[in-house]
C-alpha cells in the first residue's frame, strides 16, 4: 500500500484532502474572500495532522486462504 492509498483510506484524511482541494478553487472563483479560505485551510490542515497523529497504521491485507482471527 503506496503513502496516497494510506491517506484515501482514512476517512478524516481523506475528507481533508477533498475540502482542501476545494478551497483552492474556491479562492480562484472568490478572490475576495481568500484570507478567509485560506484561514479554513489552515484549520481544516491543523486538525488532518492531529487526526493522522492519533490514527493506528493500516494493517496488511492478508493473502488468502489465511485463517481467520
Amino acid at each position: 500500500m503506496n503513502n496516497l492509498q494510506t491517506i484515501w483510506a482514512n476517512p478524516h484524511l481523506r475528507y481533508c484532502m477533498i475540502l482542501l482541494a476545494g478551497l483552492e478553487i474556491a479562492g480562484v472563483w472568490f478572490p475576495g474572500h481568500k484570507a478567509q479560505l485560506d484561514t479554513t485551510s489552515k484549520i481544516i490542515t491543523f486538525y488532518a495532522v492531529a487526526a493522522a497523529a492519533n490514527s493506528a497504521p493500516p494493517t496488511p491485507p492478508k493473502p488468502p486462504g489465511a485463517p481467520a482471527v
